[in-house]
């Protein structure tokens, strides 16, 4: 599923190594972020800023990242940018992208400083829609939409704030799907919203948002109403600094700002508690938690301006990650983490770009790129097999001629080459390769087997005895016992030791 969009198609050959993942939780409640699992992206791979505010994998595997300067969305190798045109209606409007939302049809919603988009990817066009009428707000304050989500009907909620400052009394609008427009969500005069920062929705299906007056529930009537069960905790936090997250277990999670993660069971309203010791030990600055999302294994990753905090919520331990390398998000602000399907965890942070953090496998794909040097032959990689210096052969063939023999150092990560017409003429694929001693192969084509050597590209034709021209030779194998087997289009080969000839299972 993960990348499936861009994989068809585009590459003629697909080489994953997969390396086993070492375990990924440590056993106390401290651990090293292992650095080769961290991939940093920036500017110079083509993210259009440093400053990465939002970050949404879709259902086709992009990676969407709305940041300081424009929208763009990542297929794996590149980022595609989408700019705004002031002659152009139908694209994204806005530079500032603070929140990004995808509609199971494929809509996608882009909210920024002064702008809101709907993207649709069928038509591959920006919709436009305006909504500073509908709040009420300081003159010539900018406003953006900080949150975009839907309840469990479908209706789609933006919540509101400045850019800079406070003021804005009517936070939470939503999109009216027949008259294609935004309307202001209307509420008792007894409350006041105010600017709305995060949203949710829980398994109940009421839909939940947070703002600087409060936590408040809207059930699937329509009825709104504060949340006043931890009001003495929001009493000395700014309700912007406190992260919030609905898990499919039915709990209400909290960050705030005193160091504290706390969990409310909705149906009972047990509120539990669980410090962060470790962090009020270590900083003597202000902490708060920006952004949470549900980890494997009921884990609960957050993105804090103190780096990337990972709770257990079997143990109830933290895990304050550090990393040494030049990324050093230890220490900076993580404005958003999102999983992906494949269960990669993204984060968008402050001057540090977008980062991906593998938790599972690490893998590394070998393709052909006709524009890179160091990439394989073209064509349908057939044979994968470690030779006797420790290097990686692998064949591939396709039509015409292509493809050739790889052979890529591990260490170095180079890949040298040898196309199939310079090893002999007319040779379009190999079927089957074997070292019979260092330095020299025998393999087989479509048409002939030959021996050969590629340091000197030596190479003469061979005949099996017993076994007919033009067989297609899969696979060759020796036994402890020294029988040489083969599998082929005809049957099962084997050449006993001492023995002349093959003989045919």
């Amino acid at each position: 599923m993960y990348y499936r969009r861009y994989t068809q198609g585009r590459l003629s050959i697909v080489l994953i190594l997969a390396i086993l993942a070492l375990p990924f939780f440590l056993q106390e409640a401290q651990a090293q972020l292992n650095p080769d699992r961290l991939i940093q992206y920036s500017e110079k791979d083509g993210l259009p800023g440093a400053d990465v505010y939002a970050v949404m994998p879709d259902h086709d595997g992009y990676i969407w990242t709305g940041t300081i300067n424009g929208l763009s969305r990542f297929d794996g190798y590149e980022f595609k940018r989408y700019y705004y045109n002031p002659n152009d209606s139908t694209s994204v409007k806005g530079s500032l992208i603070w929140s990004l939302y995808e509609q199971p049809n494929g809509n996608i919603w882009v909210g920024g400083v002064s702008a809101l988009n709907r993207y649709d990817p069928v038509k591959k066009v920006f919709h436009r829609y305006e909504y500073n009428h509908l709040i009420d707000q300081p003159l010539n304050v900018e406003t953006g939409i900080l949150a975009i989500n839907s309840d469990a009907k479908g209706r789609i909620y933006f919540g509101v704030r400045l850019n800079r400052g406070e003021g804005v009394t009517h936070g939470l609008l939503y999109y009216d799907e027949k008259a294609d427009s935004l309307k202001r969500f209307e509420y008792p005069d007894s409350l006041v919203i105010g600017e709305v920062f995060q949203t949710g929705l829980d398994k109940f299906g009421d839909f939940w948002f947070l703002s600087n007056t409060g936590l408040f529930k809207i059930d699937q009537s329509g009825k709104l109403v504060k949340f006043h069960g931890l009001d003495a905790e929001f009493k000395n936090t700014p309700q912007f600094y406190a992260g919030i997250h609905l898990d499919k277990a039915g709990f209400l999670w909290i960050g705030l700002l005193n160091y504290r993660l706390c969990r409310y069971d909705l149906q009972t309203g047990e509120t539990v508690m669980y410090p962060i010791k470790e962090l009020a030990r270590k900083i003597n600055r202000s902490f708060y938690f920006n952004s949470m999302d549900e980890g494997p294994n009921e884990t609960l990753w957050m993105g804090s301006n103190f780096g990337l905090i990972c709770f257990h919520k079997n143990t109830g331990q933290f895990e304050i990650f550090k990393d040494d390398d030049d990324k050093k998000i230890e220490r900076g602000d993580i404005w958003t983490v999102k999983f992906d399907a494949f269960g990669s965890l993204w984060m968008g942070t402050q001057s540090k770009g977008l980062l991906k953090y593998d938790n599972t496998s690490l893998l590394k794909t070998y393709s052909n790129k006709n524009e890179v040097k160091n990439s394989l032959s073209p064509g349908w990689a057939n044979n994968i097999r470690e030779i006797s210096d420790g290097k990686i052969l692998i064949t591939t063939g396709g039509q015409n001629g292509s493809g050739g023999f790889n052979v890529l150092d591990p260490e170095t990560d180079m890949i040298s080459i040898i196309p199939n017409n310079e090893i002999a003429p007319l040779i379009w694929g190999i079927n089957s390769v074997y070292e019979t001693a260092p330095g020299n192969f025998i393999i087989n084509t479509f048409r002939d087997n030959y021996t050969f050597q590629p340091a000197t590209k030596k190479i003469e034709k061979l005949s099996f005895p017993g076994v007919p021209d033009n067989t297609i030779i899969w696979t060759f194998y020796t036994d402890k016992q020294q029988n040489f087997w083969m599998g082929s289009s005809r049957g099962l080969y084997k050449k006993s030791k001492g023995a002349n000839s093959f003989k045919l299972y």
